[in-house]
């Protein structure tokens, strides 16, 4: 079903960081993040390479562990098709995809793909 081209694992805030494409499919590609929002701190915004925006700086912990672990996806799998730029946020705190990435969160995992 699933390829995998890389996995990365670690302790703490992200747990798995995995990232592929759909054996079917090749051109879909897909990145799954299981994070503990237990282990969410502001630093990990810096330490990740992720701008925390202004708006979200006084949001619940929950909020912001689900924005940097969809970022923290993003980046995966953005990397995979050469490209270095983080989806934004609009202003009404919306993310701002691209028109081929779709985004599933789930609890403590979430799920990217796109067609790339």
């Amino acid at each position: 079903m699933f390829t995998k081209q890389f996995t990365k694992y670690s302790r703490g805030f992200v747990h798995t960081l995995q990232c592929g494409f759909v054996t079917a499919h090749p051109e879909v590609k897909y990145c799954i993040v299981d994070f503990d929002p237990e282990h969410y701190n502001d630093r990990l915004f810096d330490s990740l390479a992720i701008q925390l925006p202004l708006a979200l700086k006084q949001s619940c912990i929950k909020r912001k562990a689900e924005y940097l672990a969809v970022r923290y996806a993003a980046k995966g799998i953005l990397s995979m098709a050469g490209c270095k730029h983080i989806p934004g946020t609009a202003m009404d705190r919306s993310p701002v995809w691209a028109s081929w990435l779709v985004v599933a969160v789930c609890h403590i995992r979430i799920i990217l793909l796109s067609h790339l």
